[in-house]
């Protein structure tokens, strides 16, 4: 019997999810075997093409009982990103490169909170503000409130262009729970 068109491409999906999760968990092994994190299930990871390349991050979900004192108290991972195109922060204008990366959110002070990027090797090669999707809601939460209690997306993505078509220009913003990080894809750089 043929396969229908809607088949296939679930089939091509489900092969490329697997992939990734094969990719994600061989390649951060080090990196999540001392955080005691089994492996990753990227079944809900969100893909994104943005000009020519392919940005992917899924969830790690926190314990169940996880308040935001909790996350105040310590670091805690949270997803896995993998880029196949440079990502350059708009800020430092640093930029990471195509690979898998575990990543941590760690607590500055109050409410205000770092992603650290994790390589294969478990050393830490980026570090950036984690910026607020919600401010207003963030303030409000109580701290001792479960945060998985479907009050935050585990991952979300937005994707925009910021300059007129053609010129290649795409902010990729990748979220973890409330908070997010906005790449270029390409950022020019003054001389």
């Amino acid at each position: 019997m043929p396969t229908s068109p809607n088949d296939a491409i679930k089939g091509a999906f489900n092969d490329l999810s697997k992939q990734v999760e094969t990719l994600v968990n061989q390649s951060l092994k080090p990196a999540l075997t001392p955080r005691k994190i089994k492996s990753v299930d990227m079944k809900t990871a969100i893909y994104t093409t943005v000009h020519g390349g392919l940005v992917v991050h899924g969830s790690i979900p926190l314990p169940k009982d996880t308040t935001l004192k909790d996350l105040r108290a310590r670091v805690h991972p949270v997803g896995v990103l993998l880029p196949t195109v440079p990502l350059r922060d708009p800020v430092t204008r640093n930029s990471i490169a195509p690979g898998a990366y575990l990543v941590e959110l760690r607590p500055i002070v109050d409410n205000a909170f770092a992603f650290d990027l994790i390589d294969g090797g478990n050393r830490t090669v980026f570090s950036t503000l984690a910026t607020p999707t919600d401010r207003r809601r963030l303030e409000k939460f109580p701290l001792t409130a479960p945060i998985n209690e479907g009050q935050f997306s585990l991952i979300d993505v937005s994707v925009c262009d910021l300059f007129p078509p053609g010129e290649g220009e795409c902010d990729v913003c990748v979220s973890f729970l409330i908070w997010k990080e906005c790449w270029f894809v390409s950022f020019p750089v003054p001389e």
